[in-house]
């Protein structure tokens, strides 16, 4: 399990039209957020992906850079990014699913019957990177629904960064 302030996994992916990224070598004084999503097949993960585009100003203005990142081919992602307009948030692609899995914790999901959607794929989740590469917090999420809005995401990493607020949930010791 990745726990809050441990150090985020390594991170290599190509984007669609923002050439590659390595998580390790570029960290923005507000960090990164990663926004593992679905595939394109996903609703869900259409609107809050152009949610983070239309809104990735108020996250640039905190020195946070914003990934979106899946397991979907560049084709699958590309049409994606073309039919609903993203054109800021970078859109990686061809997310090994053992690294989304036993790296960052995410939940698999195999495709339902009739469907479009990939034979195996990762479920959501968000993790915030602070500028030292540790994990902030993240929100797994092993369906499609109850994502966190921008404007939940925003407040949050405010709060944090005015008072100073350490990563929560890591504790590993004995229980009672």
């Amino acid at each position: 399990m990745l726990l809050p302030g441990s150090p985020a996994p390594t991170l290599r992916i190509e984007t669609v039209a923002h050439g590659p990224y390595d998580l390790a070598q570029y960290a923005p004084p507000g960090g990164t957020l990663l926004a593992f999503y679905r595939g394109a097949h996903c609703p869900l993960c259409r609107s809050q992906l152009k949610e983070l585009d239309d809104r990735i100003g108020d996250f640039a203005i905190r020195g946070v850079r914003l990934l979106a990142l899946s397991g979907d081919v560049r084709e699958r992602a590309a049409q994606l990014a073309e039919e609903m307009q993203i054109i800021r948030l970078p859109i990686g692609f061809g997310l090994d699913l053992r690294v989304a899995r036993d790296d960052w914790g995410l939940f698999l999901s195999t495709a339902r019957e009739g469907t479009e959607e990939p034979e195996i794929f990762s479920e959501p989740g968000l993790f915030w990177v602070r500028q030292d590469g540790t994990v902030s917090f993240s929100v797994l999420h092993s369906l499609p629904f109850m994502r966190p809005t921008a404007d939940q995401i925003l407040k949050a990493m405010d709060f944090t960064l005015s008072k100073g607020f350490a990563p929560r949930g890591s504790y590993t010791g004995v229980l009672p």
